[in-house]
């Protein structure tokens, strides 16, 4: 009896051995559209390459991990994390979100939980192990990856209003809890982390603020202010640039200005000097939306010299998706 009680014994510690010795490591990615399925889709950018998306507008990403050890691996569940560093503090990425900046979302293109069954990804030359495709959940099924292999995960999901325009995010895989009571882990290597930039823009849409009088008949500057704002993502949460606009009629007069003063208040809550001409705050309470989160370098406030000048300074704005105003 004694000598089948040793044999069990040394029996499970192997097994223990063999099923925890895995080392799992994230080694490779790629940003693709939400426009095929998990074989046809494009591509948004190279390998191990970052983007800039806009809110609220699908995006996946695929991952390759790959087993470093010849030992296979036990089977866990694989979630999507991001942060604003790479080196964190992380947070899951829910499947309904509140005050997150990113939300998994459904895609027309696979099921939750698809299997993933050719390689895309070139990180390795390993032999190639199925994995899975996660759109409304935020967990991956169990997938166990034999020693020596590598597997590729798929994740479909937004950045929210949430999400802070220009801000860049890094995104990790990490094991989610077990039903057997196991908590959640990270893996045991990161090669890479992918990372995206929240775009500067409200993608796709026409922002034109107007004036509805008498009470805001020069405040043309803050109009075009706000489509600005509105547009580039510096919304305060509004929901367009009308209502941006609404906010500038409500806390300044009814005067002549410029765009410039409008950005500063609204961002750091610079006000006129009293000596300034032109429209002022009469109201306190508001302004300032984003102080020590955005640059003045963001903005050029105007312009004067020769014509090539002008028109080279449009073109850099247009090329690099930057919003214009122009003030007369």
């Amino acid at each position: 009896m004694k000598n089948m009680l040793v044999f069990s014994l040394m029996a499970l510690a192997l097994l223990a051995s063999d099923v925890y010795a895995a080392s799992y490591n994230q080694r490779a990615y790629r940003w693709r559209n939400d426009d095929g399925t998990l074989d046809t889709a494009t591509w948004k950018a190279a390998q191990n390459m970052p983007v800039s998306v806009a809110k609220n507008q699908n995006i996946r990403l695929r991952f390759e991990i790959n087993n470093t050890s010849a030992e296979w691996g036990a089977e866990r569940t694989y979630q999507l994390q991001y942060a604003a560093a790479d080196t964190g503090p992380w947070t899951t990425i829910p499947n309904s979100g509140t005050t997150e900046a990113f939300v998994m979302q459904d895609t027309a293109h696979y099921v939750n939980n698809a299997q993933t069954l050719t390689a895309y990804l070139t990180g390795g030359t390993e032999d190639f192990q199925g994995g899975y495709a996660v759109d409304t959940s935020n967990e991956s099924y169990n997938l166990g990856i034999t020693g020596g292999k590598r597997s590729e995960l798929e994740y479909c999901f937004q950045a929210t209003d949430t999400a802070l325009a220009g801000q860049t995010y890094y995104f990790r895989l990490w094991h989610g809890p077990t039903s057997t009571g196991s908590p959640s882990t990270d893996l045991d290597s990161y090669t890479v982390y992918p990372s995206l930039t929240i775009a500067f823009f409200q993608a796709g849409q026409w922002q034109d603020a107007n004036k509805d009088g008498p009470d805001d008949d020069d405040m043309c500057w803050a109009a075009a202010a706000s489509n600005l704002l509105y547009w580039g993502g510096w919304d305060a949460g509004l929901t367009s640039a009308q209502a941006v606009f609404d906010v500038f009629e409500d806390y300044w007069t009814n005067d002549m200005s410029r765009m410039y003063e409008a950005w500063r208040w609204w961002l750091d809550g610079t006000v006129p000097g009293s000596r300034a001409p032109g429209s002022k705050v009469d109201v306190g309470g508001a302004g300032g939306y984003y102080q020590g989160a955005y640059s003045s370098a963001f903005f050029v406030s105007s312009m004067t010299g020769a014509a090539d000048l002008l028109r080279d300074t449009l073109s850099t704005a247009f090329t690099n998706l930057f919003g214009v105003t122009l003030g007369l």
